[in-house]
C-alpha cells in the first residue's frame, strides 16, 4: 500500500488522505522493501551494530563503513547518493522495459519515485516535471496538497510547459490544516500556508494565469486535510476503448521542504483498465468536490 499518509488515529477517522493498494506485484513490492532496507542501513540504529560506530551524544549507531552525518555531513551524502544511484540502476536493470513496472494484467504501469534532496537524488522531482510537460492540450490537470509552498521549478513548469487548459489545485483550509488545533508556535503554522497561498495567488495573478489556474481550498467540518498528488487523463484514440489515466500518489506536498529536505517516495500510475481509471476518476472528484475556490 502506497500513501503519504502517516498512519496515526486520525488517518482512520476524520482525515482526508489518498492510499493505493497494489496486490500480486513482486517487482513492485521488491522496490520499496528494498527501498526500505537501503534507508535502513544508512540510518542511526537504536542498538549498536557489528562493528558499528556509537555516537557519543545520542547513543545511537550506525552500520560499519557508513560515515556519521554530523561528523562528515560531504562524506555521508556521497555515500547515500552512491548508494541510491546504484539500487536505482540495478532496480532498472531487472525490469525488462527499462522504465517501469507492469501490472499482471499489462494494461496498467507503476513507475516508483524516490527524492532525498539534501543528497542531491531527485529521480521524483525530475519524473514529476515530466508528467507536468506531457499533460494534453485538451485535458484538465489536478493537482492536491496540504501545504501550498511549490517550488520556483514545479510553478514555472506548470505554468509555461503544461499545456492544460486548466489546472485546478486544492489545497487544506486553515481549519482543515493538522496543526489548526495545536498548541503553542504550532497553532501559527495554518495561517503561515494560509499566507504562501495568497502569495502563490499574487504570482498567478502576476503570471497572468487567473483564468487557467483555480485555486481551492478543503473544507469539512471536523475533517483535516493530507491528500497529495495530481490527476491527468490522454484522451482515448479511435482504436481505444477507455482514456488513459494518469495519477502520481505519495508523499511529496510539491514544495521546498519534499525537494530539498525531505525524503520522500512516490508512484506514477499510468492505466488503461477502464475500471481503474474511473475509480481514479471517482478519488479526484470526491477530493475535490469539498473545496471552495479562492478569491481575492
Amino acid at each position: 500500500m502506497l500513501s503519504g499518509a502517516n498512519l496515526s488515529e486520525q488517518y482512520f477517522t476524520d482525515r482526508q488522505d489518498r492510499y493505493y493498494w497494489f496486490k500480486n506485484n513482486p517487482a513492485l513490492s521488491g522496490f520499496y522493501s528494498g527501498l526500505l532496507q537501503l534507508i535502513e542501513s544508512l540510518s542511526f540504529g537504536l542498538e549498536t551494530s557489528p562493528n558499528g560506530i556509537k555516537h557519543v551524544d545520542t547513543g545511537l549507531s550506525l552500520r560499519a563503513g557508513v560515515p556519521d552525518p554530523s561528523v562528515e555531513p560531504k562524506r555521508y551524502k556521497s555515500v547515500f547518493k552512491t548508494t541510491m544511484d546504484a539500487f536505482w540502476s540495478s532496480f532498472l536493470a531487472r525490469e525488462s522495459i527499462q522504465t517501469a513496472i507492469l501490472t499482471p494484467s499489462n494494461d496498467t504501469v507503476v513507475f516508483p519515485t524516490c527524492q532525498v534532496g539534501p543528497c542531491d537524488f531527485t529521480n521524483d522531482h525530475q519524473v514529476v516535471d515530466t508528467a507536468l510537460a506531457t499533460v494534453p492540450s485538451t485535458e484538465t490537470l489536478h493537482i492536491t496538497t496540504p501545504y501550498c509552498n511549490f517550488t520556483e521549478d514545479f510553478t514555472n513548469i506548470m505554468f509555461k510547459e503544461c499545456q492544460a487548459p486548466q489546472i485546478n489545485v486544492i489545497v487544506a483550509h486553515p481549519t482543515a490544516n493538522g496543526f489548526f488545533k495545536g498548541k503553542g508556535a504550532h497553532t501559527l503554522i495554518p495561517w503561515a500556508y494560509s499566507s504562501f497561498l495568497e502569495r502563490f495567488h499574487a504570482v498567478v495573478a502576476k503570471a497572468g494565469q487567473m483564468a487557467r489556474v483555480h485555486l481551492l481550498e478543503y473544507e469539512r467540518p471536523d475533517w483535516t486535510f493530507h491528500a497529495k498528488g495530481l490527476w491527468f487523463e490522454f484522451p482515448k484514440s479511435n482504436t481505444e476503448q477507455t482514456p488513459t489515466g494518469v495519477s502520481v500518489v505519495g508523499s511529496s506536498n510539491f514544495g521546498f521542504r519534499s525537494a530539498q529536505r525531505d525524503l520522500e517516495a512516490q508512484a506514477v500510475v499510468i492505466s488503461q483498465n477502464e475500471r481503474l481509471v474511473n475509480s481514479m476518476r471517482e478519488e479526484m472528484t470526491h477530493i475535490f468536490k469539498t473545496g471552495s475556490e479562492v478569491s481575492e
